[in-house]
């Protein structure tokens, strides 16, 4: 029985998948029909023609086209095979960073004239009497750090302060010096104005340290060493 229906059933898949070849290949080879171009083809107006290939090309030389500054092209204002004159304009560059520069160079140049402008119209009331409260002010503070200065010189040689100390305070009372001093040289240049010459000040300078021997010497308490570096004093 089973060899009876397997010899009924290969036969029969044999003629099956044969139909469904024949079929594909038939329909592969169908007809289709033919599809019209969107648009005719060129006629020659002449009755007889030769026909062939070849490059077109202008009668000058290819003329580049570029610009100074690089950028973006936001338009373009003519067409393609469209005759073109001297000067007439053929495309823009966006221009947004260009402006943007230039508002930045106008709003500098605005800063420099208003500041020639002042410096045209110094010295100014309001700004002369604060520059004197300031040398005012700084020649005061010399003083105290020269009064400072002074007590700590006569305790530093009774040995009631280091010399350490005595640097330090020297050293604040030479800065507060340099200070007026510029103070002083910036209410005369406010003082000349513009195009006038810097004034020296005629003041005689702050006196200098002196240098001292370091031998020692006897005291009360014993043998002692004196400062290496004594100022003289700053009144």
């Amino acid at each position: 029985m089973i060899r009876y229906l397997r010899a009924m059933f290969l036969p029969a898949l044999a003629l099956a998948a044969l139909g469904f070849a024949s079929l594909n290949v038939m329909r592969g080879q169908a007809k289709t029909e033919p599809v019209l171009p969107p648009a005719p083809p060129a006629v020659t107006p002449f009755s007889s023609s030769v026909a062939g290939s070849g490059i077109a090309e202008p009668i000058t030389e290819n003329i580049s086209v570029g610009a100074l500054v690089g950028g973006v092209v936001a338009e373009v204002a003519i067409k393609h095979n469209q005759h073109v004159e001297a000067g007439q304009l053929l495309f823009r560059i966006d221009d947004r960073q260009l402006q943007c520069t230039l508002a930045v160079r106008k709003a500098a140049l605005a800063s420099a004239e208003a500041e020639l402008s002042k410096l045209e119209n110094m010295p100014r009331k309001e700004e002369v009497v604060p520059a004197e409260a300031k040398v005012a002010e700084a020649e005061a503070n010399v003083k105290s750090q020269c009064d400072l200065r002074d007590r700590a010189e006569k305790l530093v040689e009774h040995n009631a302060i280091s010399r350490e100390e005595f640097v330090t305070r020297d050293m604040t009372w030479q800065a507060t010096k340099q200070q007026l001093a510029r103070l002083k040289a910036e209410l005369a240049l406010l003082n000349a104005g513009p195009g006038s010459p810097t004034r020296r000040s005629r003041e005689p300078p702050w006196p200098g340290p002196a240098r001292r021997s370091s031998r020692p010497r006897w005291t009360s308490t014993g043998w002692r060493f004196a400062p290496r570096w004594r100022a003289r004093s700053c009144r």
